[in-house]
C-alpha cells in the first residue's frame, strides 16, 4: 500500500486495514502514530522526471448561488487545520444545477508535510468525520464522502483520489480565491477501467437485492451510479468529461 493512499484510507475511515480496525477500537492514538510515521514530505515528492509534462490547473472562486454558508463550511473555518490547504465544492451544488437526486460533492486539498505528528493527525481525521456527519445531518441520503488531494509546498498536486478533468469543475469554498496547481496527467490514483465494473458490478448487486427497493437511501445510492455510468464508461475508453456532459 503506497503512502498516500494510506493516508487517505486512515482519514477516511480512521483505520488502514483489518489489524488497525480492531487496534483503534483499544487505542486510536496508535493507529494514528502507525500512520504518521510512515508519512513525511519525501513520501509524496516526485523525483521531478515528469515536471516538464505537468499542467497548470485554476479553481474558480465559487460563485453567486453557492451555498458557501453551508454547515460544513461553517464548522471548517472554525476549526481550521494546518493541513488543510483548501475546502473545494464540485458537482451541482458547485454549479447551480440542482435536482432531487443531488449529494454534496466536496475536496478537501492537504498538505502532509503540515501535519505535525500523531496528535495532529488524529485531530485532522476528527475533523473530517465530524464535517461527513453534517453532511448526513443536511442530507440523511448522502452516500460518499470527501474526496482527497493531496499537494507538496510548491502546489504540485501527487496524489488524487478523483479523474484530473474534474478540478476544472471545482470551486474555491476555502479560501474564498483562485488556487492554482501544477499536476502530471497520470497523477489520479483512480484505475478507469476498475471504477466502471466497480459500479457496475454494484448495480447489479442492488437489481437482485429485493430490500433495495424499500431502502430509500440504498435506492438514490442505485439512481446516482445509474447517471454516474455514461461518464465513467467515457473515461474508460480514453474521452473522460465530467458527468453532466457524459449525458450528450
Amino acid at each position: 500500500m503506497s503512502i498516500p493512499t494510506m493516508l487517505t484510507r486512515y482519514l477516511k475511515k480512521g483505520y488502514i486495514d483489518r489489524w488497525t480496525k480492531i487496534l483503534s477500537y483499544f487505542s486510536s492514538y496508535s493507529v494514528a502514530e502507525k500512520v504518521f510515521s510512515g508519512i513525511g514530505e519525501a513520501a509524496f515528492t516526485g523525483d521531478g522526471s515528469t515536471a516538464h509534462s505537468e499542467s497548470e490547473f485554476t479553481i474558480g472562486v465559487a460563485g453567486k448561488g453557492t451555498p458557501v454558508q453551508h454547515p460544513v463550511f461553517r464548522f471548517l473555518e472554525a476549526n481550521p487545520h494546518p493541513a488543510i490547504h483548501a475546502v473545494c465544492l464540485f458537482g451541482s451544488l458547485a454549479d447551480g444545477t440542482t435536482c432531487a437526486y443531488s449529494d454534496f460533492d466536496g475536496l478537501l486539498i492537504l498538505e502532509p508535510a503540515r501535519i505535525q505528528g500523531a496528535v495532529s493527525l488524529m485531530r485532522l481525521r476528527n475533523i473530517i468525520a465530524r464535517t461527513e456527519e453534517l453532511m448526513l445531518e443536511t442530507d440523511p441520503l448522502q452516500h460518499h464522502g470527501w474526496h482527497f488531494a493531496l499537494i507538496e509546498q510548491e502546489n504540485r498536486i501527487t496524489h488524487l483520489d478523483l479523474p484530473l478533468e474534474l478540478l476544472a469543475e471545482c470551486r474555491a469554498i476555502i479560501p474564498q480565491q483562485e488556487i492554482h496547481f501544477y499536476a502530471h496527467p497520470a497523477i489520479s490514483d483512480t484505475d478507469p477501467i476498475a471504477c466502471y465494473r466497480k459500479t457496475i458490478a454494484s448495480i447489479r448487486r442492488k437489481l437482485n437485492d429485493r430490500k433495495s427497493k424499500a431502502c430509500l437511501y440504498t435506492f438514490k445510492n442505485l439512481c446516482s451510479e445509474f447517471m454516474l455510468v455514461p461518464a465513467l464508461f467515457l473515461q474508460a475508453v480514453g474521452q473522460p468529461v465530467s458527468k453532466k456532459d457524459s449525458y450528450k
